[in-house]
C-alpha cells in the first residue's frame, strides 16, 4: 500500500466522505459536568485533613518484618 495523498482541511474531508456516503456528521460532545466538590473521607475512614502516616512507627515496621 502506498499513500497517494494526505487530506487535511476539514471541509475537504467532509466533501470526500459525503461523496462516498460515509459522512455521519461531526462528533457529539458530552455536556459539561460540575467540578469535583470538597474532599470527602477516604474509604478507610481517615479524613482528607488527617495525616495517615502520623502514627506510623518505622521501628515497629522493621521489627515485624
Amino acid at each position: 500500500m502506498r499513500v497517494v495523498a494526505i487530506v487535511d482541511p476539514p471541509k475537504v474531508v467532509e466533501k470526500v466522505f459525503r461523496h462516498l456516503n460515509l459522512w455521519c456528521g461531526p462528533a457529539a460532545f458530552a455536556p459539561a459536568r460540575a467540578p469535583p466538590g470538597p474532599p470527602q473521607s477516604i474509604a478507610n475512614g481517615v479524613s482528607a485533613q488527617e495525616d495517615p502516616c502520623e502514627s506510623f512507627d518505622p521501628e515497629g515496621y522493621k521489627a515485624a518484618c
